[in-house]
C-alpha cells in the first residue's frame, strides 16, 4: 500500500512537472489531466511526423489522431519517472526546434 502510494504521489508531481515544460512551447496545447497520461495537441506541427521522429528517437507514444476527429493532432504521452520525462522533454524540444527551421 505505501508503496502504491509512493508511485501515486510520483506521477502527480511528474504529471505536473510534465504539463508544465509542454505549456512552454508555442504552437502546442496540453490537456489538463488526472490520469497517468496527458493528452498533447500539437496544433501548429504535423502530429504525424513529431510521432515519427519521436519513434525514431526511441521514444514511444500514442499516436491518437486518427481515433476521432476531435483528436486530430494529438498525441498521448504516458507520465514516466522524473528521468524519463527530462529525457523526453529534451527529445521532443529538439524535434520541435528542428520542425520551425
Amino acid at each position: 500500500e505505501q508503496f502504491i502510494e509512493g508511485k501515486i504521489t510520483s506521477i502527480i508531481k511528474e504529471r505536473v512537472a510534465l504539463i508544465d515544460e509542454l505549456s512552454k512551447f508555442e504552437g502546442i496545447r496540453v490537456y489538463p489531466s488526472e490520469a497517468n497520461f496527458i493528452l498533447v495537441d500539437f496544433q501548429n506541427y504535423n502530429a504525424e511526423i513529431i510521432f515519427s521522429q519521436l519513434l525514431e528517437s526511441g521514444v514511444l507514444v500514442k499516436n491518437v489522431s486518427g481515433q476521432h476527429q476531435l483528436l486530430n493532432g494529438c498525441l498521448r504521452i504516458t507520465v514516466g519517472s522524473e528521468a524519463e520525462n527530462r529525457e523526453f522533454i529534451r527529445i521532443i524540444s529538439k524535434i520541435i526546434t528542428k520542425s520551425q527551421s
